[in-house]
């Protein structure tokens, strides 16, 4: 009797597993990167404060740039704007990116429109990343 039980919980555990996993698969927020030979290593943090998705941006100097503005958050089509933050020195003029693309398979195809010039990206997913990121925020870390 013991072990059907054991059984059934650890088939049980699994399948929620399964669940959350494919759940996160399909949800556009989560930690993306790349490497890109004109820009460095691009770096995407998109989560979601209640409903609101929110986001960080790194690339080429490293300035942090947060989301804006989310032109469409369909789960195919992505186009988010990135901007200075407003605690961010005013140290210049402020500066905007668009991120423009699909997002398939839990990467994000499309460019990076900066000053005007475009820059192809393919960021993938860091599944594992993204999960402790998730677990953190749902649990209060």
């Amino acid at each position: 009797m013991n072990i059907l039980l054991s059984m059934f919980l650890l088939l049980m555990v699994a399948g929620m597993a399964t669940v959350c996993v494919l759940w996160m698969m399909g949800d556009l927020t989560g930690e993306y990167s790349c490497v890109s030979p004109r820009l460095g290593m691009v770096r995407l943090s998109l989560f979601r404060k209640g409903e609101v998705l929110k986001g960080d941006l790194f690339y080429a100097h490293g300035t942090r740039l947060e989301l804006i503005t989310t032109g469409s958050v369909r789960q195919e089509d992505v186009n988010l704007s990135f901007g200075t933050p407003r605690d961010y020195p005013k140290k210049g003029v402020f500066r905007r990116v668009d991120l423009i693309g699909k997002f398939e398979n839990g990467a994000i195809f499309g460019v990076l429109v900066d000053g005007g010039t475009p820059y192809p990206v393919n960021l993938h997913r860091n599944i594992i990343y993204s999960m402790v990121k998730r677990a953190s925020s749902i649990f209060g870390g």
